[in-house]
């Protein structure tokens, strides 16, 4: 349809556009939507609805996003604001599930990562606290395995043990 638009000087000029529906015209002339809007009954509309916001992708595509609870753009729609591994995001922030700490690369290649510390070797009570190689980790302490006992910081059987026969240095 027609529409005549006045310009700052009083002028008339004749637009073809339907102001009720043109995302370039949404209206009125040169009112143009942003992008992931469209024009509906002359007003710019989110094409996500009211309960997601328009976010725009690392390819550059336009994904509709809870960012209460997208892992991807947790908080916001800026790039970047991805959880990290085993995170969720709650509200709007990125969190590690109950139980589990947000602990740095093991190694440089490695990424952070969500870690149960109550029962990681390599993250045993705390972030980077590692268990000796025959150590378990248990409630977040490292121990003897369950038939061992520790002795001189190593775990023994006694029962098998010609230095600590039935006990730590008794031979």
């Amino acid at each position: 349809r027609r529409v005549l638009f006045r310009s700052e000087k009083g002028e008339f000029t004749e637009l073809c556009a339907d102001t009720r529906s043109d995302a370039a015209h949404c209206g009125a002339k040169d009112q143009a939507c942003a992008k992931g809007e469209y024009c509906y009954k002359s007003q710019c509309k989110s094409i996500c609805g009211d309960d997601l916001d328009t976010c725009v992708d690392s390819q550059g595509r336009h994904v509709c996003v809870d960012t209460d609870t997208s892992i991807a753009f947790c908080g916001s729609c800026e790039l970047g604001n991805e959880c990290k591994i085993g995170q969720r995001c709650k509200e709007g922030n990125c969190a590690c599930e109950d139980g589990y700490e947000l602990c740095a690369a093991s190694s440089p290649a490695g990424a952070d990562a969500c870690q149960d510390t109550q029962n990681s070797r390599q993250h045993c009570g705390a972030c980077g606290n590692a268990c000796e190689s025959w150590e378990v980790c248990n409630s977040g302490n490292c121990e003897c395995p369950a038939h061992l006992d520790k002795c001189d910081g190593r775990c023994t059987d006694y029962s098998g043990d010609e230095l600590n026969c039935g006990g730590c240095n008794q031979p």
